[in-house]
């Protein structure tokens, strides 16, 4: 099918309804998502093609979805709480997100909220390195001749330290509340 002369946005009438794209810079999930939403009919679904406007692709009415989005904060983009600095952008080849993707599927049961997934994995990951730097620390100080630096000793063996006597403290308190 040829591309019509005028862009979309110029046409007559365009101004009362969203493309994929515009849904999409409005929403917080994936085109994947939005096509999982519109499968499930857990969104407002497109028009039928519209007369005039002659774009054969999916096409929402402004004010339907606008609705939608007021009645679904959790999804708009503009009103997702920000990280207040604390937020990292990272950024993943096709095969790697492809990878998190599924474990997050299967992780969730199919309720994929990947980026909660990457930031649950992520912490996970912390702890673990944690406790197995604070383990070998713990073993290289039993040690006759230590081999760690003035940084290992005066700096990070003394955070570690910390911070695993406050999760023995907070495990104490969360137990002895029960």
């Amino acid at each position: 099918m040829p591309r019509p002369a005028v862009p979309f946005r110029q046409r007559p009438g365009a101004n009362k309804y969203y493309t994929r794209q515009d849904i999409l810079d409005l929403v917080t999930f994936s085109r994947y998502t939005l096509f999982r939403k519109l499968k499930e009919k857990s969104m407002v679904m497109p028009v039928p093609p519209v007369e005039g406007l002659d774009y054969p692709y999916h096409l929402w009415r402004r004010d339907e979805f606008d609705q939608w989005l007021k009645d679904n904060p959790k999804y708009d983009r503009e009103k997702k709480p920000k990280g207040g600095g604390r937020e990292v952008r990272v950024e993943f080849k096709v095969n790697e997100m492809a990878l998190i993707k599924l474990a997050s599927q299967c992780a969730l049961q199919l309720e994929a909220d990947t980026e909660e997934f990457i930031r649950t994995a992520a912490i996970d990951y912390a702890n673990q390195v944690l406790r197995l730097t604070h383990d070998d620390f713990i073993r290289q100080m039993q040690r006759e001749n230590p081999e760690l630096s003035i940084y290992d000793t005066e700096v990070l063996a003394p955070k570690l330290q910390a911070y695993f006597k406050k999760l023995e403290r907070d495990a104490a308190t969360s137990s002895s509340s029960r």
